[in-house]
């Protein structure tokens, strides 16, 4: 079973995957069994959706080195710099695409949703 921090009022699926692609639907800071709210800050709240976005990944068999997309969705675009500091923190080396933007986010901070490439045996 897939984790994912919107599953159990989910209405969607938490990760699909197309061919060689695992589309990984928008993840929230909220703790995947009781979905209470993790981190009152963007710093906080980034690591969490970081980690959940890896645990996501992780139920597929897969990992942030296979991202090739990400949108990242900020409630105020203005965090961008901080979040930017808690991001780069889960990557080594190559980095993937992104797209950053402003969003109305109902009460959270931060919401990120990525696309991986899966091919076994190899990387990117």
């Amino acid at each position: 079973m897939t984790l994912n921090a919107s599953r159990q009022q989910a209405v969607y699926s938490p990760a699909l995957r197309a061919g060689n692609l695992l589309f990984v639907s928008g993840q929230v800071p909220r703790n995947p069994l009781d979905r209470t709210l993790i981190g009152s800050n963007i710093v906080e709240q980034a690591h969490a959706v970081m980690r959940n976005l890896s645990a996501v990944l992780a139920g597929e068999q897969a990992d942030l080195g296979q991202l090739v997309k990400v949108n990242v969705y900020l409630a105020d675009i203005g965090q961008i710099q901080e979040f930017n500091e808690v991001y780069r923190s889960y990557f080594s080396g190559r980095l993937p695409t992104r797209t950053a933007v402003g969003a109305a986010l109902n009460g959270v901070l931060v919401e990120v949703d990525a696309i991986a490439y899966l091919q076994s045996g190899s990387g990117i």
